[in-house]
C-alpha cells in the first residue's frame, strides 16, 4: 500500500481549485480524501452561487445525478443478502409485462423493430448497463419521445420503458443506460419491499449511515442549501434555473433511480467510507464484505468492456493501468460534475462535488484532474 502525502495532496488540490475558480471553469467545489479511514482533505473552495456572492459551505448540497446509481446498487445488494432477490433474476419476475422486447434500429426519426429478443433482461444486466434499455443509439431518441406524463413518477416511467425497443440483445452488448436501467431497479426494490423507494433507502441506508441530507425530495430548507447549477452565457457564469427539478426537467414526484438524489459531501463520504471499509460504518455492518467485493469487480463479458475499464455492480471498475488511477479502483460520476472512487489497494476514498450543466459527466476534466492530483500525492513509502 502506498501512502498519501497529506501536505502535497492539499497543496495540489487547493492550487487546482484556485486556478479553476479564477479561470471560471468552476464556481465552487467540495472535496474529500481519506486513507485508512483518516481524513486527509475535507474542504470547500469557491462559491455556492454563480454570481460569487455567497461562499460555499460544508453543508451545502449538490445534485448527485448518476452518483445516485451506486446507492441504488447497494439497496439491491441488501435485498440479495436477505434472499429476496438474485443477481440473475429476470426483471419480469417482479414487474409484470417487462418482457417481449425487440431489438431496434434508428432510422431517421423512428425506431424500426428488427427481431424479438432471446435473452430476458436480468438484474445483473441492469446493474452493468448490458440490458440495451434506452441506451446506445436509441437513448437520445427515446429521451426526446418521453412526455411530461411519462416523467410524472417512477411508475409512469416504467410503463414508458415497456414500450421501447432495446439497443441490443440483453447480455450481448454494453451501452450506458443513463436513467432507465436504474429506474427499473428502483421499481424492483419497491415491489419486493412493498414500500416507496425513498422510504426504503432512508430506512436501510441513509439512517444507518447518518446521511441526513440525502433525498429525492428536498425540504424548503434543503432547497436553500442547494448550490446553483452553473451554466455559461457569453463566456460568463450564470445560474441555470432548473424550475425546482433535481435532475433535468424531472419533477420531484419522479424519484429517479438513475439520477434523482441530492446530497452533501459529508453524507456521501459516509456512504463511500462504508464501501471502502468493506461494508462497515462506525462498527455497524451495512453490507457483507463479499457483496461489497462483488460490487467492485467486473461483471461484463470481456469482449464488451473497454480496454481499461469495465462495469461492476453500479460502478465503473478500473481493469488496467491508466495515467490517473490504480487498477482495482471503483466508483462513478454524475452528469453535473460529481465524482468519486474507492481505491481498495491503497485504502483511499476520494470525492469531488461541483454542479454545472457543462461539466462533462464521467468525462469531466475536473474529475480527471482530481484523480491526477490524488494519485500524484502518493509518496514513495509503502507499508
Amino acid at each position: 500500500m502506498k501512502i498519501l502525502d497529506a501536505d502535497k495532496l492539499r497543496r495540489a488540490v487547493s492550487l487546482r481549485a484556485e486556478e479553476d475558480i479564477k479561470s471560471g471553469d468552476i464556481v465552487g467545489a467540495s472535496v474529500y480524501v481519506s486513507q485508512k479511514g483518516k481524513i486527509l482533505l475535507n474542504e470547500c473552495f469557491g462559491f455556492k452561487t454563480a454570481d460569487r456572492k455567497v461562499r460555499l459551505m460544508p453543508n451545502d448540497m449538490f445534485r448527485l445525478a448518476s452518483m445516485t446509481k451506486p446507492i441504488i446498487a447497494v439497496a439491491i445488494l441488501k435485498l440479495i443478502e436477505r434472499g429476496k432477490l438474485d443477481l440473475f433474476d429476470r426483471a419480469d419476475k417482479f414487474i409484470d409485462g417487462f418482457n417481449g422486447f425487440y431489438v431496434g434500429k434508428l432510422e431517421g426519426d423512428k425506431v424500426i423493430p428488427l427481431k424479438k429478443t432471446v435473452n430476458p433482461i436480468r438484474v445483473v444486466d441492469l446493474l452493468t448497463h448490458s440490458s440495451g434499455l434506452v441506451s446506445g443509439e436509441l437513448a437520445e431518441f427515446y429521451g426526446r419521445k418521453r412526455t411530461a406524463e411519462d416523467k410524472k413518477n417512477l411508475n409512469a416511467s416504467i410503463e414508458f420503458y415497456k414500450k421501447t425497443c432495446l439497443a441490443f440483445e440483453p447480455y450481448c452488448g454494453n451501452a450506458y443506460s443513463a436513467v432507465a436501467g436504474f429506474d427499473v431497479l428502483a421499481k424492483i426494490i419497491e415491489i419486493i419491499s412493498d414500500c416507496d423507494i425513498e422510504y426504503f433507502l432512508k430506512k436501510e441506508i441513509f439512517q444507518p449511515l447518518e446521511m441526513v441530507d440525502t433525498t429525492f425530495t428536498p425540504s424548503k430548507e434543503q432547497w436553500e442549501r442547494l448550490v446553483d447549477m452553473q451554466g455559461t452565457v457569453d463566456g460568463k457564469n450564470v445560474a441555470v434555473d432548473m424550475h425546482g427539478c433535481v435532475f433535468s426537467d424531472f419533477p420531484v414526484t419522479y424519484k429517479c433511480g438513475g439520477a434523482g438524489l441530492v446530497s452533501t459531501i459529508k453524507d456521501y463520504s459516509n456512504f463511500a467510507e462504508m464501501l471502502g471499509n468493506g461494508g462497515e460504518f462506525k462498527g455497524k455492518r451495512i453490507l457483507p464484505f463479499y457483496l461489497v467485493r462483488s460490487m467492485g469487480i467486473p461483471h461484463l463479458l470481456e469482449q464488451y468492456a473497454d480496454s481499461d475499464t469495465s462495469w461492476g455492480l453500479g460502478v465503473r471498475v478500473l481493469t488496467a493501468e491508466n495515467p490517473y488511477l490504480p487498477v482495482g479502483c471503483f466508483g462513478w460520476s454524475g452528469a453535473y460534475g460529481t465524482h468519486f472512487w474507492i481505491d481498495p489497494t491503497n485504502e483511499v476514498v476520494a470525492i469531488y462535488m461541483r454542479n454545472s450543466v457543462n461539466a462533462g459527466g464521467s468525462g469531466a476534466i475536473t474529475a480527471r484532474n482530481f484523480e491526477t492530483d490524488v494519485t500524484n500525492a502518493f509518496g514513495s513509502d509503502t507499508i
